[in-house]
């Protein structure tokens, strides 16, 4: 590693360690439990995913056009042990930032990107988004949340463990040690996301609230 950019990452930490010290809600440390967090901490976590992005740190990666700042890996690991480090949940929208906004950014229209890039990377429309769907199209209201994000952690365990028993089958596959490091590195600290609470994934429960015709 260059001094160069270790030097970037460095200074990448000290300037989010002074914002967060500053900005992070101490309300919200280590607040996801078993059942998800209440309706209150709910909001207070959507308004910090804004202030996360507004400040450049929730998209990172993602490049300045669309609100990040072209971080680099070292930088992107820089940003996951700082917001660690004072206890931040994980990103209500996890699966947006990290899948559907680079599919969107290659291959949506510009028109796409603006939509829905920055109210995904915001938590704008998160929960919201739901129940206004379920609201205008359904009888159906949201009951309960439930945080699987342990049992998300179980299962890439259970992946990684298969992966690397039946490597050898892989590998006659022609695919190569490269590919063996990423997947291992992918699911590894995909289950540290998701066991910390870095990374997470919640489930609803709806109910009905009277008998309709929709």
């Amino acid at each position: 590693m260059s001094p160069t950019v270790l030097s970037a990452a460095e200074a990448l930490r000290d300037e989010l360690r002074t914002w967060l010290a500053q900005s992070f809600p101490s309300e919200l440390a280590k607040s996801t439990g078993p059942s998800g967090p209440d309706d209150e901490l709910i909001e207070l976590h959507r308004l910090w995913n804004g202030r996360l992005f507004d400040a450049g740190y929730a998209t990172a990666a993602w490049p300045e056009a669309f609100g990040g700042r072209n971080a680099s890996v070292h930088e992107q690991l820089v940003v996951i042990e700082e917001l660690d480090r004072v206890g931040a949940p994980a990103h209500i929208n996890t699966i947006g930032l990290q899948n559907i906004g680079p599919s969107i950014m290659q291959w949506g229209t510009p028109e796409q990107q603006a939509r829905h890039l920055r109210p995904m990377a915001r938590s704008d429309e998160a929960v919201e988004a739901i129940a206004g769907a379920l609201d205008t199209h359904t009888s159906l209201t949201i009951s309960e949340r439930r945080d699987l994000g342990p049992h998300y952690a179980a299962t890439l365990a259970c992946w990684r463990s298969s992966f690397m028993a039946n490597w050898p089958t892989i590998a006659s596959e022609r695919f190569d040690p490269v590919f063996k490091r990423m997947w291992e590195l992918y699911l590894a600290y995909s289950e540290a996301g998701f066991r910390s609470g870095y990374l997470g994934v919640s489930q609803f429960g709806l109910s009905r609230s009277a008998p309709t015709g929709r």
